[in-house]
């Protein structure tokens, strides 16, 4: 039996069933300007790895309001809050992260807007934190970002 993967009015396109399937039977199609997947059924070897990696069709664990706990917070740094949006949360954390890991290779992975277009990018360096700043409200584009 192939993959029931969710269907395109409750996919969040976050493209983990893409990055995950081994066997290239799963496509990305642009639809209203948003980005869905479809199963090759010819390609699929029905290994299932695509619908665990679904956070619709296989969620972590339901959101409980009960349990749900809200935090806020900001950058220290006055300047990283003026160039950041939402105040500089992500910048903030993305420049703790290398600063506390030095002497290791660190890697961030954030929303980068290019030609009106968001895409996932992975950065290795700090100076490169200011390309994955401030808010998108779009679509991001995730193929590869979860692939080893």
């Amino acid at each position: 039996m192939y993959p029931h993967l969710a269907k395109d009015k409750n996919c969040t396109g976050c493209l983990a069933c893409y990055d995950v399937c081994n066997h290239n039977a799963i496509k990305i199609i642009t639809k209203n300007s948003h980005q869905h997947v479809r199963v090759d059924i010819n390609a699929c070897r029905e290994c299932g790895l695509c619908e665990k990696s679904c956070p619709i069709i296989t969620p972590i664990r339901k959101n409980e309001f009960e349990a749900m706990k809200v935090y806020g917070g900001w950058a220290n740094d006055e300047q990283t809050r003026i160039d950041a949006a939402s105040g500089g949360g992500f910048a903030g954390l993305a420049q703790s992260f290398f600063h506390l890991h030095k002497e290791d290779k660190v890697a961030v992975i954030g929303a980068a807007l290019v030609n009106n277009r968001v895409y996932h990018k992975l950065i290795e360096h700090e100076k490169d934190i200011t390309l994955l700043t401030n808010s998108k409200y779009i679509q991001s584009y995730t193929q590869g970002i979860y692939k080893p």
